[in-house]
């Protein structure tokens, strides 16, 4: 149990870094216009490149953080990654509530986390298997 708790907590400290390096991947490759104020964020100012990797990292981050809470967690199981997703789907909500953001941002936010924490499971899932698996050599 204290594997699991602790693959979660490491699982979503990932998905948190990953979101974190590829949004300010997306800042410097595709710096704001001038006129951007980010206490009165408006994305209309901000280059399609950097919402573009804004909408990458809320895909793969779930995704990471599903994966690592899985392969550290063992047995891997669903819930550590939905919980991963749940949390990543309310950031992405508060996100785009607070930020005028356009709508294909909305449903990548709103669809990627949970499906996405879910493919970590079961990509975790499948290396332990393929590593319990016997070798046929």
């Amino acid at each position: 149990m204290a594997r699991r708790i602790l693959g979660t907590l490491l699982g979503i400290f990932v998905a948190g870094l990953v979101v974190m390096v590829i949004e300010g991947l997306g800042s410097s490759a595709f710096p704001p216009d001038p006129g951007f104020d980010p206490a009165a964020p408006d994305l209309s100012l901000v280059p399609m490149g950097a919402i573009a990797m804004v909408a990458l990292a809320w895909v793969l981050g779930p995704i990471a953080g599903g994966l690592v809470a899985n392969l550290v967690g063992r047995p891997p199981g669903p819930v550590p990654a939905l919980i991963i997703g749940g949390l990543f789907l309310a950031a992405d909500v508060a996100n785009l509530l607070m930020i005028q953001s356009p709508p294909w941002l909305w449903v990548v936010g709103l669809v990627a986390p949970l499906p996405g924490a879910w493919g970590g499971f079961a990509a975790a899932r499948s290396l332990q298997q393929r590593r319990a698996a016997p070798s046929s050599d």
